[in-house]
């Protein structure tokens, strides 16, 4: 199960995984009118993993944080405050 925490958040947020296995994922981060704000490609990742999410730079609203984990994507709601 995917999750972000804090949620809301005013600066500092983590996304949480649990990876069963060696697994591919980059995280891509889209405003509510679908204007990608920020990604990053993570590469190999095996286990649990928490990948800070800095939102210091963005302004209060709502935003979707997409986790592609071995081409598959999730869509988490994200508020900033």
């Amino acid at each position: 199960l995917n999750s972000v925490f804090p949620n809301p958040s005013n600066d500092f947020s983590t996304i949480s995984l649990n990876l069963t296995k060696a697994s591919t994922v980059s995280v891509a981060i889209y405003s509510v009118d679908g204007s990608l704000i920020g990604s990053k490609a993570y590469g190999e990742l095996n286990g649990n993993m928490n990948l800070p999410v800095d939102m210091t730079p963005y302004t209060a609203g709502i935003y979707f944080v997409n986790v592609t984990i071995n081409g598959n994507t999730s869509v988490l709601k994200f508020v900033k405050q």
